[in-house]
């Protein structure tokens, strides 16, 4: 049902199923997430760093399709991460955009891996017995959807850091 669910749910942003009439305050939309990743966060003894610069809003977007990227992303540092890690969330104003990062302090993912991180289905630590391999692909299908750059960049028990880039400037196209 969780997978059934999941496709559903990339094949109807893929087929623009979704609107795209809100507008987000990335700083604050953060805020939620981490309100509502609290009881993990403290689960785990992780401390979260957040220096997020000032920002206009984000959008034409669709805030809770939004919500649900960070959210896998930010929920990916927890359980990822170290128990007493750490998760850096910074933002940075840019000229016609704004930059993102989600840095943990966990297990990492090998480099040979990160080209296919957004894959459906590939599952990378199998072993944990979490998921299916559909968290990543939904956050890229939602990122393509609203025109947001994203990329990480990962060392083998070092940790992984996602680079999230928003587009600021409107976007007649869309």
């Amino acid at each position: 049902s969780k997978i059934i669910k999941a496709l559903l749910m990339i094949s109807k942003i893929e087929n623009d199923q979704y609107l795209k009439q809100e507008v987000v305050h990335l700083p604050s939309l953060i805020d939620e997430i981490l309100s509502e990743l609290e009881e993990l966060i403290e689960e785990k003894n992780i401390k979260v760093i957040k220096t997020l610069e000032e920002t206009k809003e984000f959008g034409p977007c669709n805030k809770s399709l939004l919500f649900t990227m960070i959210f896998n992303l930010v929920n990916n540092a927890i359980k990822y991460n170290n128990i007493g890690g750490t998760i850096f969330i910074r933002g940075k104003q840019g000229i016609d955009n704004y930059i993102m990062e989600i840095e943990d302090s966990g297990i990492g993912i090998e480099e040979s891996q990160l080209e296919n991180i957004f894959d459906r289905f590939k599952r990378f630590n199998p072993k944990d017995g979490q998921g299916y391999g559909l968290g990543l692909p939904i956050v890229k299908t939602i990122a393509d959807f609203h025109r947001v750059g994203i990329r990480m960049i990962s060392k083998i028990m070092k940790g992984s850091t996602v680079i999230i880039t928003f587009p600021l400037v409107e976007n007649k196209n869309k």
